[in-house]
């Protein structure tokens, strides 16, 4: 996604680290979950403009404990409608995804991206909370 390189860079690293643990731990009682919110309706995203098809947080709670007692290997919370639009981006076109004008981000800025997705919990939330999110968890 444009402008979402560091984001989606550590969000892919933990993904494979899952999946190669998932193999290193199968023959044993331990499941490894990797679980993909959406936007569950909590205070870190609560002040966003845009937070589209949002969840409850007592309904994605349920969502995240179900998936983990059964054990998936990877689930969407919610799967419907974050399953279809994953799948979809992946097939459109470069042209499409593009940004029209080509956007350019101070040192602080990339530093403050870096800093978020992995601190957030919430993939989806983490990218877009930029320095508010931050400062907020520094304090």
């Amino acid at each position: 996604m444009p402008t979402q390189g560091i984001y989606s860079a550590s969000k892919s690293a933990v993904s494979r680290y899952l999946e190669s643990l998932r193999l290193e731990v199968y023959n044993s009682d331990i499941a490894v979950t990797e679980l993909a919110p959406g936007c569950i309706d909590t205070d870190m995203n609560r002040d966003l403009e845009f937070r589209p098809f949002v969840t409850s947080l007592k309904r994605g709670a349920r969502i995240l404990a179900d998936k983990i007692e059964a054990k998936v290997n990877f689930s969407h919370v919610t799967a419907w409608p974050w399953g279809l639009i994953t799948r979809i981006v992946r097939i459109l076109p470069n042209k499409l995804l593009a940004l029209k004008k080509r956007e350019t981000l101070s040192v602080k800025e990339l530093c403050v991206k870096a800093m978020a997705a992995p601190v957030a919990g919430q993939y989806e939330a983490a990218a877009s909370m930029g320095a508010e999110f931050v400062e907020s968890n520094q304090q």
